[in-house]
């Protein structure tokens, strides 16, 4: 049962976050999430209620966007290198956050 209510609460949090994100600025939301600009037009009108119901499921919202081997690596570079090879990895921008 914690496992859920853990998978809850993330979900949660990430479609919150996501939908201020997607408020404040829908461009750097679509690069920082991955996610297309319709899709987070409509998470930015997600009303709490909505947002309740969708974190009940019973499976992640959210998945890594850089493949296996680039996490692996990330783990083994400094705190000032992470954000360039990630950018560099999945073909990103570079802008801190």
């Amino acid at each position: 049962m914690t496992d859920e209510r853990e998978l809850q609460s993330l979900n949660r949090r990430y479609l919150m976050v996501t939908r201020t994100m997607a408020q404040q600025n829908l461009d750097r939301a679509a690069q920082i999430t991955g996610l297309s600009k319709d899709l987070l037009k409509v998470i930015a009108e997600l009303t709490l209620d909505e947002i309740e119901r969708m974190r009940v499921m019973k499976y992640l919202l959210l998945q890594p966007r850089i493949p296996d081997a680039a996490f692996l690596k990330m783990l083994e570079l400094s705190d000032e290198m992470r954000s360039s090879f990630m950018a560099a990895t999945c073909n990103l921008p570079v802008h801190p956050l």
